[in-house]
């Protein structure tokens, strides 16, 4: 085999090993099964990518321990930061986040984590891939070559569409964040109008408690309600506010169903993958689609 397909290889098999370490240690912190990671099949990049990283960037020291954890440290940090940074740009998440962690940079690495590749480059060169490398050796090489050209359809079917699924959990984020400010918006001219109504007409139309977060779930029935008496009653001049408020309410009401449509099996199962995933920019509207899957029950 070339060793561009050596590299292949190890990226694939060290991908699954990490998914294994992953998903079992936040199947253990969260006490549920866990299927880690960005993509839908039991593999993590970022561990197979770092595997990589730290057998070409250790190659010229492999005669030294100390070379050995510092080569792989600042090869495997690197890595993690850009990987990080590119992520979250693309995406507007995070699915990890160290800006708990003392002597972080930016929240994408920190210190104890850095420290950890180091001495996870050091296990894999001196104990883990030496008899990797020889037990893939005895494998026959049209064996290999098979298992890399399925493998690598696969994954490739499996990256496109994650990807796809997280730029689309992106604009459905963005979605509920415009939703949510326009529902706010909403909720504060609703507020106007019936206080403006004489205490006349309240007796008559009834009360509604008015609402206190923006959520339109919570209180459109009740507002519907509400507009209908109110249509009737209030002056002519004041009509024209009411028919706007109920076509704006109707209208948010399809925009949240349209937004909860989008949610399929397989953003789903990424943010289950993922259930520490954070967002700067849509942290609410991240936290809302977290408590419609289940997944903030205990907060």
């Amino acid at each position: 085999m070339t060793a561009y397909a050596h590299l292949l290889l190890y990226f694939f098999f060290y991908s699954f090993v990490g998914w294994i370490w992953e998903s079992s240690y936040v199947s253990i912190l969260t006490k549920r099964l866990t299927n880690r990671g960005f993509l839908t099949g039991p593999m993590l990049p970022i561990y197979g990518s770092g595997a990589v990283v730290m057998l070409c960037a250790t190659y010229p020291v492999q005669s030294s321990d100390i070379g050995i954890f510092l080569l792989g440290l600042i090869a495997a940090t690197i890595l993690e930061y850009v990987t990080g940074v590119v992520m979250e740009a693309l995406f507007q998440v995070r699915y990890w986040d160290y800006s708990d962690k003392k002597f972080n940079i930016q929240g994408h690495i920190c210190l104890s984590s850095s420290l950890a590749w180091g001495v996870f480059t050091l296990l894999l060169i001196r104990v883990v891939h030496p008899r990797i490398s020889a037990l893939l050796e005895k494998i026959p090489q049209n064996v290999c070559f098979g298992a890399l050209f399925v493998i690598t359809i696969v994954f490739s079917i499996d990256f496109a569409s994650s990807f796809h699924a997280a730029m689309d959990l992106r604009q459905i984020l963005e979605s509920i964040t415009n939703l949510k400010s326009d529902a706010e918006k909403l909720r504060e001219r609703f507020i106007v109008l019936t206080d403006s109504v004489s205490e006349t007409l309240r007796d008559k139309i009834g009360t509604i408690k008015k609402p206190e977060s923006s959520r339109i779930e919570e209180f459109q029935i009740s507002v519907s309600e509400y507009l209908e008496k109110l249509y009737s009653l209030v002056p002519k001049e004041k009509t024209a506010d009411v028919i706007r408020l109920k076509e704006r309410f109707a209208y948010l009401g399809e925009l949240k169903n349209a937004i909860s449509k989008r949610m399929d099996f397989r953003k789903i199962i990424l943010l289950k993958g993922n259930p520490m995933l954070t967002s700067k920019k849509y942290a609410d509207a991240l936290n809302s689609l977290k408590e419609q899957i289940g997944l903030n029950k205990n907060k």
